[in-house]
């Protein structure tokens, strides 16, 4: 690599490699705070975002607890199967239960197979921790664009040269 020795050079701080191909070392540090080797958006590009990031895993932890203890009771009182496990339905964490037990468990119906066996019962107790996570995740969304506006931002007067 050598260094731009032109003095008329708008953009001084850039380095040609292979004649005329511009790299930017400057932006190298910005995109690995925000980015992981895999293109996502890393937890602690912001303080804001990291702090959405362990509520929505501390709120998902605590819906999961609920959810396998509400489980176990309506196995051991034999409203769902022994082998059944959690699962997600427009995007809540809701537990499968058979159509004539459905008035037995408490909650909200979000979905029915499509046997019509089942339906998907998200539990009153874990209604509201589920809207807060939506709540998050909705947050989460505003502090990414954020994050990808500010580097933008310090991008944009690299703009000619990129």
């Amino acid at each position: 690599m050598k260094k731009e020795d032109d003095e008329n050079t708008p953009y001084p701080h850039l380095y040609t490699l292979a004649g005329e191909v511009a790299v930017f070392p400057n932006l190298i540090n910005p995109i690995d705070r925000i980015l992981d080797k895999f293109g996502r958006i890393k937890d602690n590009a912001s303080p804001e975002l990291n702090r959405i990031r362990k509520e929505i895993l501390q709120v998902s932890s605590g819906i999961s607890k609920s959810l396998n203890s509400i489980l176990r009771q309506a196995q051991s009182e034999g409203l769902v199967e022994q082998d059944i496990a959690p699962t997600m339905r427009d995007r809540r964490l809701v537990i499968p239960v058979a159509p004539a037990l459905k008035r037995k468990q408490k909650g909200i119906v979000h979905d029915e197979s499509a046997t019509g066996k089942t339906v998907f019962i998200e539990p009153a107790e874990v209604v509201q921790p589920n809207n807060r996570i939506h709540e998050l995740q909705s947050e989460e969304r505003r502090e990414i664009i954020k994050v990808l506006t500010a580097f933008t931002n310090e991008t944009r007067p690299l703009l000619p040269e990129i």
